[in-house]
């Protein structure tokens, strides 16, 4: 166990996975978070000032939505993603959730190869742009995430598409 994360209380493998989620997808659902770290886990990063909880109305239901706050931030970037985080949107909080439920269907090793679509550009020199995600499968193959919406052109969506034949391996849709 590194020093560094006793300083921000952070000791728990769950708890970690927690705070690299939300460092790379932004927002997850807390029935979602609950099941898949623990309620314990989210309980003690919220008394630790590591994330916070906001409601957000959709599909007919209150849904109670965890994210980091400035103390989590930065220990999520120092120690577990280093780098960009993810900028949820509350505009988008659809598309963030389902990437949520993207990122938590993936096995552990493939969530720790996670990139989000600031680390794509940086890693990529600028030659990919606009795909919500990546990450290492399983198998070694590079696979494109991208959550689809309403919004999207269909020249919009040739273009991704274009791009995400170009550069990878594989394709994970999610629709919001």
């Amino acid at each position: 166990m590194l020093k560094t994360h006793r300083i921000f209380n952070v000791i728990g493998i769950n708890q970690r996975g927690v705070c690299r989620a939300l460092g790379s997808v932004g927002i997850l659902e807390d029935s979602k978070a609950a099941r898949y770290f623990g309620r314990e886990a989210l309980t003690d990063l919220k008394e630790n000032g590591m994330i916070k909880t906001f409601n957000s109305f959709s599909n007919g239901k209150m849904n109670k939505i965890h994210r980091l706050t400035e103390k989590g931030k930065k220990y999520t970037r120092r120690h577990l993603v280093y780098g960009s985080l993810y900028r949820w949107n509350k505009l988008q909080i659809n598309h963030d959730r389902k990437l949520g439920d993207i990122y938590l269907s993936l096995s552990r090793t493939e969530r720790k190869s996670w990139k989000n679509e600031s680390q794509i550009r940086k890693y990529s020199k600028n030659n990919i742009c606009g795909i919500d995600a990546c990450y290492t499968a399983d198998d070694g193959k590079e696979i494109a995430v991208e959550v689809v919406t309403d919004s999207y052109s269909t020249k919009t969506l040739r273009e991704k598409v274009k791009i995400m034949n170009e550069h990878f391996q594989g394709v994970k849709v999610g629709y919001a």
